[in-house]
């Protein structure tokens, strides 16, 4: 099956080939998929990434867990709690590399879980998130004074901040 795809074959295309029907393939096809990927080695794990990702109204938060040195995925659970990385915890417990490093956002519910189960790993709060905040923090800077401005009816100085902010 492997060489199969290999060759960049549908699933319709092998099932016509091997004379059998496009369901029976494809149920092959989950069943090896979901044995290679299903369960991650972590013992060599020391560096990870979480982070949550939007799946839709029907999924709702996916909480994920990258090896930040391989770029793999290895563990994924519904949710954005704390609780969403339980099991990635309980699977680490059993290796005996610890987690040395983790980049996550500014999240309570990460950081947390982090800290109750790694204490000794370096936390790392992920770049997008730290400029996100900045620019959010400076953003509402530039409206107060903006505000201000209008209070006193300091055209100039209104003039002045519009010009500097490129607003």
């Amino acid at each position: 099956m492997l060489s199969l795809s290999a060759l960049n074959m549908t699933i319709s295309d092998i099932a016509r080939l091997c004379n059998v029907s496009w369901d029976c393939i494809k149920e092959i096809q989950k069943r090896h998929l979901n044995k290679k990927y299903r369960q991650p080695d972590l013992k060599d794990v020391t560096h990870i990434g979480i982070d949550e990702i939007y799946c839709g109204s029907k999924t709702g938060f996916m909480t994920v867990v990258i090896d930040m040195k391989t770029s793999a995925v290895i563990y994924t659970e519904k949710g954005k709690k704390a609780a969403s990385l339980d099991g990635f915890w309980a699977r680490k417990k059993r290796c005996k590399k610890p987690i040395e490093a983790v980049a996550t956002d500014m999240g309570q519910a990460y950081i947390s879980s982090v800290n109750e189960h790694a204490p000794n790993a370096k936390l790392v709060i992920d770049r997008f998130h730290v400029v996100k905040r900045f620019n959010e923090k400076l953003t509402e800077f530039r409206r107060d004074i903006q505000r201000a401005a209008e209070n006193k009816d300091d055209s100039q100085f209104l003039k002045k901040n519009t010009l500097a902010s490129g607003e």
